[in-house]
């Protein structure tokens, strides 16, 4: 019974009491979609956060983190959602393997133990062939991811689940595209294409990337999947 929700996209369908799975809302029917795993239990649950941060761009960005952390994507970084704070490689990464649901045990790279927390999702990534290629040298799993990075992960997530997954960006209109590394320009031309990244105005594509900056960036790759 949804008519007491105010906002269907913090429901949330799970199977037997743990797996989570990946919804998408029909308002018109007024019904959930998601993908079948087997017989069990299935049921629905609000999963709602309250972001009460002081400190977000907009209220709009907070919509975006309190409907991101619904989904088990990001987490809270205590009681509160911590928007300006730089992300690492890792933790960002990590953000992006949750929503795939992808994971390996295989050892892929030499600096990243076994024992780190993001090693099956790191990984698992890789695998799924979603890293800028120019991450050669090393996980680097502490270091700031930036802004470019980002963009270009998240466009991949987005190109690898299309029909068509050849994909080539339009021109960058952006005051400093200049500063657009060359292997992520035609990444970040593909996520101001189709709405994940505003189209115009300054990228800051080498500043590093925030929680806020993740948020923004899942929500709308989430939105471009139909999900919300």
């Amino acid at each position: 019974d949804t008519k007491d929700i105010p906002d269907l996209r913090f429901v949330n369908i799970y199977h037997n009491n743990s797996t989570m799975l990946n919804t998408t809302i029909e308002n018109g029917m007024k019904a959930f979609i998601c993908k079948y795993v087997g017989n069990g239990v299935y049921y629905g649950r609000a999963n709602t956060y309250i972001c009460n941060d002081s400190n977000f761009e907009d209220n709009m960005y907070r919509r975006y983190a309190e409907l991101v952390v619904s989904k088990g994507i990001m987490s809270m970084d205590g009681s509160v959602f911590n928007p300006k704070k730089t992300m690492t490689r890792g933790e960002f990464v990590d953000c992006v393997a949750k929503k795939l649901a992808v994971s390996s045990n295989i050892h892929y790279f030499s600096d990243l133990s076994n024992g780190s927390p993001y090693f099956y999702s790191f990984n698992g990534a890789y695998e799924y062939g979603i890293l800028p290629s120019v991450w050669t040298n090393g996980s680097n799993i502490d270091k700031k991811i930036t802004i470019e990075e980002m963009v270009y992960i998240v466009t991949r997530c987005y190109e690898i689940n299309q029909d068509n997954p050849t994909q080539y960006g339009n021109a960058l209109y952006y005051i400093d595209s200049e500063d657009i590394s060359t292997w992520a320009k035609n990444e970040v031309a593909i996520a101001a294409r189709i709405g994940l990244i505003p189209s115009d105005g300054y990228l800051y594509p080498r500043e590093n990337g925030t929680r806020e900056d993740a948020a923004e960036l899942l929500f709308n790759l989430l939105h471009s999947e139909g999900i919300f």
